[in-house]
């Protein structure tokens, strides 16, 4: 019974887009260039291109849903999914990203599916580069580029070269498998910092599966880890 309520709740969970009218944006302006790496200046602010070659100074108001890495790494104890989302709200607004963001983390109770807004438009990084086309696209398995932009447009990969080499120590917390629903164990449920309690991780160099948990091989970390966030714009 219990399953069969989540699939109804889930179901109901969807909306168009995160952003609002399109209509009014200035054309791309770099100084001297234009839009650049997915980034642009529109002659008042910086911002992110859309995949018109716009240049928007709120990433919200593309209509697409963005999604960023935390800069941050921390510790298990969240206070629980609220506390999670606290965290990634709170980077965002720090990084000048409007509208509500929430983490994509499930607990015993709660999946990142029944949580998250099921968006109809693309999933993009604060570069404006294209994560997942859709929240389908978003949990079918694997993504359109890995999820390795922080919420100031910074590179973790291509900036910081974590990946290669350092790839499986690039890890997230997330409790969560390929298709959003809940992947235990979540240390008690994000109150935990015990070296004795385990979690399931993804790897943030990883447009596979493996972004949210790896399916070849069966990896539980310690909850005693500092690790990053996924945030996403609902």
């Amino acid at each position: 019974m219990r399953r069969a309520m989540r699939a109804v709740f889930a179901a109901a969970v969807l909306a168009a887009g995160c952003g609002g009218d399109d209509e009014a944006a200035p054309l791309c302006k770099e100084p001297g260039d234009t839009c650049n790496d997915g980034l642009c200046w529109n002659g008042l602010a910086s911002g992110v291109c859309d995949r018109d070659g716009e240049c928007r100074t709120e990433a919200s108001a593309t209509g697409d849903c963005v999604v960023f890495l935390t800069k941050d790494t921390f510790d298990a104890d969240f206070g629980g999914l609220q506390g999670a989302d606290r965290t990634c709200q709170k980077r965002a607004e720090a990084a000048g990203l409007k509208g509500t963001f929430k983490a994509w983390l499930s607990d015993s109770a709660n999946s990142a599916s029944e949580r998250l807004t099921h968006a109809g438009v693309p999933y993009i990084d604060t570069r404006g580069r294209i994560v997942a086309n859709d929240w389908t696209d978003l949990t079918d398995g694997g993504l359109q580029r890995a999820m390795t932009i922080d919420e100031t447009g910074y590179d973790w990969d291509g900036d910081a070269h974590h990946c290669g080499s350092w790839a499986w120590f690039a890890e997230v917390w997330t409790g969560t498998n390929t298709g959003g629903g809940a992947d235990g164990p979540f240390c008690d449920d994000w109150t935990s910092t015990s070296k004795d309690s385990f979690v399931t991780t993804g790897y943030y160099c990883y447009a596979s599966e493996a972004w949210t948990k790896p399916s070849s091989v069966e990896i539980r970390s310690s909850c005693n880890g500092q690790f990053s966030l996924y945030c996403i714009q609902q």
